[in-house]
């Protein structure tokens, strides 16, 4: 809202400033009326006055629009000022919970040596199967 407000005044006062500065006036040619020189020189036109007015209504309008759009913008916070993203951090784990971990480890690598033993799975399926217990640590 801020930026918003800020681009309306400062593209309002530079159209209120084009126009201010618009000239409202037309040359008039000189003409000859019973021997008398008639005209000549400028005269204001009243078309061009009107487009000058409704420029500076236009240009002051966006301006006083942009000022009340950057007043009534929340000013940020210096909360909000030094918020950056940060990876979240895990909690640490409590003692009890890192001794559960490690005998659930340890009970899986048993476990797994158990089935290689038997034979029920080979060499390299037991490799396999222990690296994933160990990288899930």
């Amino acid at each position: 809202m801020r930026v918003i407000g800020l681009l309306l005044v400062i593209l309002g006062m530079g159209a209120a400033f084009v126009f201010w500065n618009k000239d409202t006036s037309v040359e008039v040619p000189t003409t000859e009326i019973m021997g008398q020189q008639v005209g000549g020189g400028r005269v204001n036109n009243l078309g061009l006055m009107q487009d000058r007015q409704n420029g500076l209504i236009f240009g002051i309008g966006a301006a006083i629009l942009g000022a009340i759009l950057t007043a009534a913008a929340p000013k940020p916070t210096s909360e909000q000022k030094s918020f950056t993203l940060q990876p979240a951090r895990k909690a640490a784990p409590s003692e009890d919970a890192v001794r559960s971990d490690a005998l659930n480890v340890k009970g899986r690598l048993d476990q797994l040596q158990a089935l290689k033993d038997s034979g029920a799975i080979t060499d390299q399926e037991h490799e396999k199967r222990r690296l994933e217990i160990l990288s899930e640590i």
